[in-house]
């Protein structure tokens, strides 16, 4: 055993909820949660092996709406949920199960369809019942369904019947939820790193919440270092000490005891808030071995943002159009303060809707981490639509900093970030930006306003091709992005760098941490000095999302601002005030208040006043935009020098 448990789960059997199974009838209230949940159940066969799954009220035929104001096909965000029971389920107890878990009200805020599987044969899991799991994630959950809807503001709107019968769900997405001999089948056969479906696309579920299991994973689990996030309750201690072994990552694994039978909705409840509903495990490059590069990293969960955000879903009329968007409001930021919070713009790729790449970029977990506001554009359409969105939210959220606005996105979201910046009027409005995954050609895109870049891509991705030569389109918006940041001529060569054909200034390579691969970092220097480029490449890394990039993208974009004239700037990091007294005749004296600015690029300001006081003096003295409280004490000493908010 490599580590001892690092995470336990608060709550215990004498404060969880005990629900009678004949209660499944009545929409319950979840642990922790204001709102009822309901719904119903819709039996289905796969693989002739028998599920049930529950299907929250407001899902009408198992699928969310089309982006909410998307009318093409979305990428779904919503957990795939299975439940695997120490008995086989019943339409009556698969509903029953439902409510009493916990796992209904999950259901409605996730807005997610619950699978609840039988053995194949009826009575009892066996090897085989692993094909009928890989079938359900495979062919019942999908990540596309394709509907034009009219959309709504503040609710996702819903078709009627799914046709198939196929239900919302990223698979990437799975969390298995077991009890008893459900808890040894997915421990053993669920747990292992070989698991592919019949498209050789991995399957290995996200997470775990095994409860009253017995059994320890399998020999596969573990042969190419996956990890196995998982929350255990009643569990034998032969398992838990098997998933810490496997798991580098000791917030991976959460402990506790329960109920010695059946779920216990609380820990369900706890569990999938602080664990099992954060896992994500996307598949990042298809070649060559498809196991051996896999990601796992965390995004938020619906009961997550509830806690730590005001968010939701509108619209607004705007010049040109109506913008579409999920907007995040940390609760932890001071709204009273005008134009001091960050605003980060995100844009999401083709098929894609605002909720998935908000939550898969990182930026739902960053913005509250972090303290900015993120508004997160669905169906994005013109840059002139988008910067009259930014106008209009500037308006409605005094608190915004106008000088801090930052834009990325992935994919065609990153050609709507590159657009963002297409003219000097616009560019003179965004701080900095990092498309991901886009390198689109530029066209008569401006080259006179500077625009702090950090452009990342996949060494794999095949969706959007390389540079090939010195005139393709690729490389003429590396070309562009020299000439706007003043970096220099641009030649494309292979056999300087294989995928940027120029090496940087400086190149640097960090291990990934979501993903077996390296990240590689080329900084670029500026005619004056200073750095406002990167580009970064991904090993082993296809067209996809990390857990890496989000937060390497805000630590090089935070340190920027646009200055009231269109020029960059940087962030200020730090402020020193202090205060010397020169004595002079009888009782005046001269006090020199000095106030020093340290910034993000490591210059600085000095801002120093000089005033003329009495012996002993104390009070507050006015120094550019700061009010610095000074205590004298005789002629020439200082009591105290700090800032006065």
């Amino acid at each position: 055993m490599k580590k001892q448990l690092r995470k336990a789960l608060s709550i215990t059997l004498a404060l969880a909820a005990v629900l009678s199974l004949s209660a499944y009838a009545t929409p319950l209230k979840a642990v922790g949660y204001e709102e009822e949940a309901s719904g119903r159940i819709l039996a289905y066969t796969m693989n002739s092996t028998q599920a049930f799954a529950y299907i929250p009220d407001g899902l009408e035929g198992g699928r969310r709406g089309a982006g909410r104001g998307n009318s093409t096909a979305i990428q779904q965000i919503a957990p795939v949920i299975l439940v695997y029971g120490n008995e086989p389920f019943t339409e009556e107890t698969a509903l029953a199960t439902a409510y009493s878990s916990g796992l209904a009200a999950i259901a409605a805020k996730e807005q997610a369809v619950i699978s609840f599987v039988n053995p194949r044969n009826g009575e009892f899991w066996t090897q085989d019942d692993v094909r009928t799991y890989s079938s359900i994630v495979q062919n019942k959950y999908v990540e596309r369904p394709a509907q034009s809807l009219t959309p709504v503001a503040g609710v996702y709107p819903q078709t009627a019947a799914a046709p198939g019968g196929q239900f919302a769900g990223y698979f990437y997405r799975t969390i298995i939820v077991a009890e008893g001999s459900g808890a040894d089948f997915a421990a053993q056969y669920l747990m292992d790193d070989t698991l592919v479906d019949s498209r050789n696309i991995q399957t290995i579920p996200a997470a775990y919440m095994l409860f009253n299991a017995a059994e320890a994973p399998g020999a596969k689990a573990g042969i190419y270092d996956q990890q196995y996030p998982a929350v255990v309750v009643n569990g034998a201690q032969d398992l838990v000490d098997a998933i810490a072994a496997l798991n580098s990552n000791e917030d991976y694994l959460m402990v506790g005891t329960g109920s010695a039978e059946g779920f216990d909705s609380a820990l369900i409840s706890e569990g999938y808030k602080g664990l099992a509903g954060l896992m994500v495990r996307p598949q990042m490059s298809y070649s060559p071995l498809p196991n051996t590069y896999i990601g796992l990293f965390k995004i938020s969960n619906n009961l997550e943002l509830d806690d730590l955000y005001d968010y939701g879903y509108t619209s607004k009329a705007v010049t040109g159009g109506t913008a579409w968007y999920d907007y995040y409001i940390p609760n932890n930021i001071d709204k009273s303060a005008q134009k001091s919070i960050p605003l980060v713009m995100v844009f999401h790729g083709s098929g894609e809707t605002s909720e998935y790449i908000a939550k898969m970029g990182g930026w739902t977990r960053l913005g509250y981490s972090e303290g900015f506001m993120v508004v997160s554009v669905d169906n994005h359409g013109s840059a002139a639509i988008q910067h009259a969105l930014l106008d209009a939210l500037l308006e409605e959220f005094p608190f915004l900093d106008p000088t801090r606005v930052y834009a990325t996105g992935f994919s065609m979201g990153a050609s709507k970030t590159w657009e963002m910046i297409s003219t000097a009027a616009n560019a003179g409005k965004i701080a900095a930006i990092s498309p991901w995954s886009y390198l689109t050609s530029p066209g008569s895109a401006q080259t006179s306003v500077i625009v702090p870049t950090y452009y990342t891509q996949g060494w794999w991705d095949t969706t959007v091709n390389w540079p090939t030569s010195n005139t393709s389109g690729q490389a003429n918006r590396i070309r562009q992005l020299f000439l706007m940041n003043k970096i220099g001529a641009y030649t494309y060569d292979r056999s300087v760098h294989y995928y940027w054909g120029v090496l940087g200034d400086i190149d640097e390579t960090v291990d990934a941490k979501s993903w077996k691969g390296d990240i590689n970092i080329h900084t670029f220097y500026s005619e004056d000095g200073e750095i406002y480029t990167k580009l970064v490449d991904a090993s082993n890394f296809g067209h996809g999302i990390s857990g890496d990039f989000g937060p390497m993208a805000w630590e090089f974009m935070k340190n920027f601002v646009r200055n009231e004239d269109g020029s960059v700037g940087w962030i200020m990091v730090d402020k020193q005030a202090a205060a010397s007294v020169e004595k002079l005749n009888g009782n005046k004296n001269n006090l020199t208040v000095t106030v020093t600015e340290t910034f993000a690029n490591g210059s600085a300001n000095v801002i120093e006043v000089t005033f003329s006081i009495s012996n002993n003096a104390a009070g507050t003295y006015d120094v550019g935009p700061y009010t610095v409280y000074v205590d004298t004490k005789g002629n020439d000493q200082i009591r105290a020098c700090y800032f006065v908010d």
